[in-house]
């Protein structure tokens, strides 16, 4: 669970199945993820999590920036403060 400050993702189950939590501080919801056609965009500061993969789910993800801590907000309360809510 995590989101980035700047980093822009974009995910796709290409096999199987999966949820993802979005969360931009004051809504809340979950995406199924089930069509290796279709994906979820992801733009910074969006809370996100991954779960309820099937046995066969393979789980893609595309991002914008290289891998960077600094750039990754992992405390939900830190995030909370970060986008003003």
């Amino acid at each position: 669970q995590y989101a980035c400050r700047t980093g822009h993702q974009f995910l796709t189950c290409i096999r199987g199945s999966c949820a993802v939590l979005v969360d931009d501080g004051v809504n809340r919801r979950e995406v199924r993820l089930r069509d290796p056609n279709r994906g979820l965009y992801l733009p910074p500061m969006i809370w996100s999590a991954q779960y309820k993969f099937t046995d066969d789910a393979v789980l893609l993800v595309f991002v914008s920036e290289y891998d960077d801590n600094d750039d990754a907000v992992r405390d939900y309360g830190q995030f909370l403060r970060e986008v003003g809510r």
